[in-house]
């Protein structure tokens, strides 16, 4: 009978410490990724005006305009002056449009905080699991049955009981 529920908590344990380990291997949630690319391309619009201010003078000197976009400055400090110029030739929001056409490609996740919070309610519940199987195997040894530990079994649990 103890096998068996040792078996069972162990199945608990084991799906529990998959969904830690995912939950800790998510950066960010979808919502959070999208809300992260509406505020890149608020900064790009907030800095296209005074790059578009730039390309007039660049021009104005004999520069033809077509600096930013040429093989030679592309990984540059050129580079960083594309979002602003996409702003100035698409508008913001097709801009966001098109870089979060992709978005369902990253898992919904939850945010950051309910992240947290879940990691920490599985951390409880694994405290108390791991507890309760370790007294049960425990208890199976005083019976005379031969009971391995789980590889993974945490040295504080065992050794607290």
């Amino acid at each position: 009978m103890s096998q068996k529920k040792i078996e069972a908590l162990r199945g608990q344990i084991s799906t529990l410490q998959a969904e830690r380990d995912a939950l800790q291997n998510q950066t960010w949630s979808r919502s959070e990724v999208a809300y992260k690319v509406r505020r890149m391309v608020d900064e790009w619009q907030d800095k296209s005006a005074e790059q578009n201010r730039l390309y007039l003078l660049w021009m104005a000197h004999g520069d033809h305009g077509h600096k930013l976009l040429t093989a030679d400055t592309v990984g540059t400090e050129h580079a960083a002056m594309l979002g602003p110029a996409m702003v100035t030739m698409l508008g913001a929001e097709q801009v966001a449009a098109r870089l979060l056409a992709g978005i369902d490609s990253v898992l919904e996740g939850l945010d950051t905080a309910e992240r947290l919070s879940r990691i920490a309610a599985i951390a409880a519940d694994l405290d108390r699991l791991e507890t309760e199987e370790e007294a049960l195997v425990c208890a199976a040894e005083t019976q005379g049955a031969e009971v391995l530990r789980r590889p993974d079994a945490r040295p504080e649990i065992v050794l607290a009981l």
